[in-house]
């Protein structure tokens, strides 16, 4: 994703949207948005005070994200859309609203819909965590979660307690628990971090100033009760990953986690090194097409261990060949795939939609698609060997 900026942001949405977000946030009142030229615009932005501009932006970045943040862009409106259907106000079904941009719609959302905009950021913030990060336990007990806050409370104390003693850090803590289908459950659990000094400009001011902090330490803990897996993203290794994995299981799942039963699952990306494992469409769950739009590798090249990303920006583009040129003696073994994007052609109630599907070694942005794509985009990867996960039968 590309790096947010205010002006991209003010460029990309209509005059008409930011005179109407600019009045919901009773800022610019003075400023004319329809004859203005977009340099006035964005002068008045800079004229902002300190605070308002950084309480606007802080807005802004969000819309950024929803414009650029492929499935769950999907998402959000496709939310909005079902919603739609039983209201009044018309965002995303509005013939008019394919003329509008990402921008404009994330704003829409956002001004129309503020329930929805809140929850689609709470989840947004847990998707973005990074990737390096994630694990997946699979087999996890068939029950439940407890989401009162009587339990996620007991979680949150019990991990701050594990923290607090093994790393003398996160005794203060909160937890966030949203539903975001009908078997998924987000839980955000947050922890003081280690105190450090941060040089910052007092709003409003020109007066620059340290100050000691103790920020958050943020973990993401996500259970599927209908796949029976948990992913987590945390620091600090398999010992915290295990701990995580037991609490949740002994407090919200009031089960017995078997750890040698309990699969930590990744997915297996080398195989793609293989012509003859190259993807191929599958229309019987609607997958009419399919292609790989980039590929991270990394490969032994002297003594030393390389990177490099593989653009195929062209349909003509040939993996294999661009493979060859990293490749000794033409024999893939010193390769591994860190990363790959996958485009789907799906064909959804009779429309033609597209699918991103990022996958790392242990994590994939799935979670972030409708619940329909991501059902099709789960089957595809394991039916092509990429997810390895066990204990699922999703077909």
């Amino acid at each position: 994703m590309r790096a947010y900026s205010a002006s991209t942001v003010i460029r990309r949405t209509s005059k008409d949207v930011l005179k109407a977000f600019f009045e919901h946030e009773n800022c610019m009142t003075s400023v004319d948005f329809m004859q203005d030229k977009l340099y006035e615009i964005q002068e008045a932005f800079r004229l902002l005070k300190e605070s308002d501009r950084m309480r606007i932006e802080s807005i802004m970045r969000s819309v950024f994200v929803f414009a650029n943040g492929g499935n769950a862009t999907s998402r959000l409106f496709a939310e909005v859309k079902n919603y739609e259907l039983e209201g009044e106000c018309r965002i995303i079904t509005d013939p008019s609203a394919s003329e509008k941009s990402l921008y404009d719609k994330a704003f829409l959302v956002y001004l129309n819909y503020p329930e929805i905009w809140k929850k689609a950021c709470f989840f947004i913030d847990a998707d973005m965590m990074q990737n390096r990060f994630w694990t997946r336990y699979t087999n996890l007990p068939n029950m439940h979660p407890r989401t009162d806050k009587a339990s996620t409370d007991a979680f949150g104390k019990a991990i701050s307690d594990f923290f607090w003693e093994k790393q003398i850090r996160g005794n203060k803590f909160h937890v966030q628990h949203e539903q975001r289908s009908e078997k998924e459950h987000y839980y955000l659990v947050f922890l003081s971090d280690f105190s450090n000094t941060y040089d910052v400009f007092e709003p409003d001011s020109n007066e620059m100033v340290s100050r000691s902090e103790s920020r958050t330490l943020s973990m993401a803990v996500i259970f599927d009760e209908e796949r029976h897996t948990l992913e987590i993203n945390a620091h600090g290794g398999r010992e915290v990953y295990d701990t995580i994995a037991l609490l949740f299981s002994s407090i919200i799942l009031v089960a017995e986690l078997d750890m040698q039963q309990t699969i930590i699952s990744n997915y297996r990306l080398d195989q793609l090194l293989l012509p003859e494992n190259q993807l191929m469409p599958m229309p019987e769950y609607g997958v009419m097409n399919v292609r790989i739009a980039s590929m991270k590798i990394s490969y032994n090249r002297g003594n030393k261990r390389r990177q490099h990303v593989i653009n195929l920006n062209s349909p003509d583009d040939n993996l294999y060949e661009e493979l060859s040129l990293f490749s000794e003696d033409k024999n893939v073994s010193n390769i591994h795939v860190r990363s790959v994007n996958i485009i789907l052609g799906v064909l959804l109630h009779g429309i033609m939609t597209e699918l991103n599907i990022m996958v790392y070694e242990k994590s994939c942005n799935l979670r972030s698609a409708s619940d329909e794509l991501r059902l099709i985009g789960s089957k595809y990867i394991q039916k092509v060997g990429i997810d390895e996960q066990q204990y699922l039968n999703l077909f």
